[in-house]
């Protein structure tokens, strides 16, 4: 969420360790990912979390709301890590 921009940041490996000790392990953390937009699908053989941009050229409004979710996003997991 923080580089949205790369398409590296917005692929989470499902089954990858530090995604489930930070995330995945919690009650709800894969739900969030679902509510901020995330697909589960399959990249390259690996099960991932995906999160699609919009074509900002087509839909602007569709990807200020997008951009908006994942910064929302990356605020509540920050708050619940801090807890």
């Amino acid at each position: 969420a923080a580089h949205p921009e790369e398409p590296k940041f917005r692929r989470i490996r499902r089954d990858h360790p530090k995604f489930n000790d930070d995330i995945g392990r919690h009650p709800g953390g894969k739900e969030v990912l679902v509510a901020a937009g995330f697909g589960l699908d399959t990249i390259e053989g690996v099960p991932s979390f995906f999160s699609k941009e919009p074509n900002i050229e087509h839909d602007m409004d569709g990807w200020s709301d997008w951009f908006n979710g994942l910064k929302e996003t990356l605020e509540i997991i920050e708050e619940e890590m801090m807890k």
